[in-house]
């Protein structure tokens, strides 16, 4: 099991068009710290996968159907909207 998988299971899972998660409930659905660069970078969240991109986090929403839509490092939060 990849890291991001738990995540992308739980968006999955999800009803709704749009989640809003603190990156503290992110770590606790991963079980795992997430990297600091989350914390510190925008782009981190970034929904490119295409090489050379190594953003695997982002294949995890994606597959489920997801797309980050928002970050806000100021209060450790990402938002996600259910893709078209």
């Amino acid at each position: 099991m990849a890291k991001y998988d738990p995540l992308k299971t739980y968006l999955t899972a999800l009803p709704g068009s749009s989640c809003a998660l603190t990156f503290d409930a992110v770590e606790e659905i991963i079980h795992a710290p997430l990297p600091r660069s989350a914390g510190r970078y925008r782009e981190w969240w970034s929904n490119e996968t295409r090489p050379p991109s190594s953003h695997v986090q982002a294949r995890s929403w994606l597959d489920a159907g997801w797309q980050v839509e928002s970050v806000r490092l100021d209060v450790r939060q990402v938002r996600f909207v259910r893709a078209a």
